[in-house]
């Protein structure tokens, strides 16, 4: 079979090798034309265009799939198949009814759900329990040809967009080559698409999806950094600075002593004997199995509960390190993006509704650090606040 590959990034270079390692002949690979990067603005070519010059496949990379010159160029390599990985750009109905057994795509989503450019991380986004991939015929449609074949791929919980992205481009150049073995022999079932789909069209991510809303629940920030990681990543304000947020968790984690001095060597770290319980409703605060403060939730945010030998931990209008105020002086109630506890193993921060804890981060003009190790050039105390 005589297959020409049209796609762009890795995920599509790397189904581009799997299918060159599998003796397919791919007679040409059509991807974007190179774009400027960096400050310099130095033309880069895609992941697709460099792995096909190493396998020594011919590159198109026409600057609109319409050209009539570059349909003429297809038609003479007259492909029995084209496959379609991430191409980035609407194949017209000219090019769907060239080849023999039409326009095949892979699509890293269970379709009918998250049609669109970025399925890997919406699927994320939304704590999907499942996903995975789908091979379809293509049609004129947006990701709504009929489907040839599906695999699930089940996320694990501290999955990252990178980590899943992997995981699917393997499943889904594994897939493929079924797929294509199927449709030669004729043997390709194809099943029609519901006309709507149970998800949101998932669109291009941009940077601006990065920033984070501390307002928002804290498994949905959590999911955020996971899904947007390595790129665009996720970031917040300390300081007035840019800061980026690598790394949080949502398990129940250890709490430094805030009126502890982290210059000395005995509280450079948390206090073992003083620990933090996150509820659906309380973040219970616990010094050698005893309880010593309470906050509660209410209409969304957290409030301290008075607690009869509970350390002040009042919410202060302007912290001395120049902090954000967390609210009105003489107010209880704690702000998203509020510092509650900074210390060894990590920063736990106020949301919606409870406590993240984050574990690296990257202040602007900094390395990427863990908690403790920023803290040690960053002290932070508690009412200090990312905004």
């Amino acid at each position: 079979m005589r297959v020409v590959f049209m796609g762009t990034p890795d995920f599509a270079s790397y189904i581009l090798k799997k299918m060159a390692e599998a003796g397919i002949d791919v007679i040409a690979a059509v991807t974007q034309t190179d774009k400027p990067f960096g400050r310099k603005a130095i033309l880069k070519p895609s992941p697709v265009k460099e792995a096909a010059l190493e396998l020594g496949i011919p590159v198109l990379q026409p600057a609109r799939v319409r050209d009539e010159a570059f349909l003429d160029e297809l038609k003479a390599l007259a492909p029995d198949a084209i496959v379609v990985a991430a191409y980035g750009k609407i194949i017209p109905k000219t090019i769907l009814e060239l080849p023999k057994y039409g326009c095949l795509n892979v699509h890293a989503s269970l379709l009918p759900k998250y049609r669109g450019a970025a399925p890997i991380q919406w699927a994320l986004l939304d704590g999907e329990s499942e996903t995975g991939v789908t091979i379809m015929r293509m049609d004129e449609g947006l990701d709504t040809g009929d489907m040839l074949e599906v695999r699930k791929v089940i996320p694990a919980p501290d999955e990252t967009g990178g980590s899943l992205f992997d995981k699917l481009a393997e499943a889904g150049a594994c897939l493929l080559m079924e797929t294509l073995q199927k449709v030669e022999a004729g043997t390709a079932c194809r099943t029609r698409q519901p006309a709507e789909s149970p998800t949101r069209y998932a669109r291009m991510i941009t940077k601006e999806d990065g920033r984070i809303d501390w307002s928002k629940d804290s498994a949905g920030i959590e999911r955020q950094v996971r899904a947007l990681y390595p790129w665009p990543g996720t970031f917040t304000s300390l300081f007035g600075k840019n800061c980026k947020i690598w790394q949080v968790s949502l398990s129940e984690v250890p709490c430094e002593d805030p009126g502890s001095d982290r210059s000395s060597d005995e509280s450079s770290g948390f206090d073992p004997a003083l620990s933090v319980k996150s509820t659906e409703n309380t973040l219970n605060f616990e010094n050698n199995g005893k309880e010593t403060d309470t906050f509660a939730a209410d209409n969304g945010k957290i409030k301290r509960a008075m607690c009869k030998n509970a350390p002040n931990r009042e919410a202060v209008s302007k912290p001395e390190n120049g902090g954000n105020p967390t609210a009105e002086e003489g107010s209880k109630e704690i702000l998203p993006g509020t510092v509650l506890f900074a210390g060894r193993e990590g920063i736990l921060v106020q949301t919606g509704d409870g406590v993240l804890l984050i574990r690296e981060l990257q202040l602007e003009g900094r390395k990427r650090m863990t908690a403790d190790a920023f803290l040690r050039g960053c002290p932070l105390e508690p009412g200090n606040r990312f905004i």
